[in-house]
């Protein structure tokens, strides 16, 4: 069952009625044979399991272009990157310098946030970063949210601890997406190793709690007998789509944190079960996915024995197609690492997005993977801009314009 913990006076009736609500859904799409209800569509991840090919980047978009970024300022993207574009640049987070730094749609380097440290605009390591719907920068800290403008100024930091304190909840402050005029901590709670979103105003104040497993009196609340459930997001133009390890829906929230089902999840022999014995499921984690106009790209969490998988490799790559309502798992690429769209626009290399934004969507090469990926495939434009890179050159950025 799934439900929403308010904070301040409790709205039983209403909360009732939600409830209700979402079973009827619920009820009616598992009733049908088919991969769309009047309400929701149905992503069915057991049939995707076994349908594992090639989706060519032509069936969803028109053009491919590589935008170097500022190579005569050296910013190293490590591993763990956070890239978020806007209308006039692109913010890129790199945890290991602790730094952040914005591009103009030109490439070149407007400025750098942060450093490392403890003071004032210094982070230890930056947990999470994000762009609001205003376009400031924002950086998540283990003790701060610090907001800076596109010019790098700092316009305010939200004290963390503050807001654990203003709530009986323990919570995990650590990734964070912009929604509307709030902030949506997603992650898990400690004390019941169960999934949980926190929305936290712009002063600090938790405005809404939401637990799929709600341990309180009434709920169908079942311990998950030390198996950890942690809820994951993405954001979808101006709405927030959570999922987490064991529903089978994944929920929008509007600016306004209005729930709504978005997408019922059939994981048939692939469910989670109850219990720590994870081996021959599937999960989703919302947070390594991304929607557009056209398909929804989620990832997968799999311990499952499938033949597609990749040596060690547990986390996996589908395309739902919202117009067919088909889904497919992405073939492994071993040059790039990642489960990929094939490039048949160009011939350039494999396409595993990284963001979208707007009409486009986005993927970030380091140079000297770049300069290697461009001797192993034909795109004439790869090949071009790699006689400019070097070992000190700034990532690439890959765009793809949308049909």
């Amino acid at each position: 069952m799934s439900g929403i913990l308010w904070k301040g006076k409790e709205n039983k009736i209403v909360r009732m009625k939600l409830y209700i609500v979402a079973f009827l859904l619920l009820l009616l799409s598992g009733c049908s044979g088919k991969n769309e209800t009047a309400f929701f569509p149905v992503i069915d991840i057991e049939a995707a399991a076994g349908n594992c090919k090639e989706v060519m980047l032509s069936r969803y978009c028109s053009k491919i272009e590589y935008l170097p970024l500022g190579s005569e300022n050296e910013f190293p993207v490590g591993e763990r990157f956070f890239l978020f574009p806007q209308a006039d640049g692109f913010y890129i987070g790199e945890s290991s310098n602790s730094k952040c730094a914005y591009f103009g749609t030109d490439g070149k380097l407007k400025n750098t946030i942060g450093s490392r440290g403890r003071a004032k605009g210094e982070y230890i390591s930056i947990l999470h970063a994000g762009a609001d719907r205003y376009g400031n920068m924002v950086i998540s800290d283990f003790d701060k949210l610090t907001l800076y403008d596109k010019n790098g100024e700092l316009k305010g930091i939200l004290d963390l601890g503050l807001v654990r304190s203003k709530t009986e909840e323990n919570i995990q402050l650590y990734d964070f997406l912009p929604i509307g005029d709030y902030y949506a901590f997603y992650g898990m709670n400690p004390a019941t190793s169960n999934a949980q979103t926190v929305f936290v105003d712009s002063l600090g104040y938790v405005v809404m709690v939401y637990n799929p497993y709600p341990d309180e009196k009434g709920t169908a609340y079942i311990p998950m007998s030390g198996k950890r459930n942690t809820a994951s997001a993405y954001l979808y133009k101006d709405s927030l789509v959570v999922a987490d390890s064991y529903s089978d829906t994944l929920f929008r929230f509007d600016p306004q944190l209005n729930r709504i089902p978005a997408f019922a999840v059939h994981y048939g022999k692939y469910k989670m079960k109850s219990g720590a014995e994870r081996d021959g499921s599937i999960t989703v984690n919302a947070r390594n996915s991304m929607e557009t106009e056209s398909f929804v790209l989620l990832s997968l969490i799999s311990w499952a024995d499938l033949p597609f998988m990749a040596p060690d490799n547990r986390v996996t790559s589908l395309v739902y197609d919202k117009a067919t309502g088909q889904a497919t798992i992405l073939p492994y690429s071993e040059a790039m690492e990642q489960y990929c769209f094939t490039n048949d626009i160009d011939g350039g290399a494999p396409f595993a997005p990284d963001a979208v934004y707007g009409d486009k969507i986005y993927q970030v090469i380091d140079a000297i993977h770049f300069i290697e990926l461009s001797k192993e495939y034909g795109s004439p434009e790869m090949k071009e801009i790699a006689k400019g890179l070097d070992e000190n050159s700034n990532p690439v950025l890959v765009i793809a314009t949308l049909e």
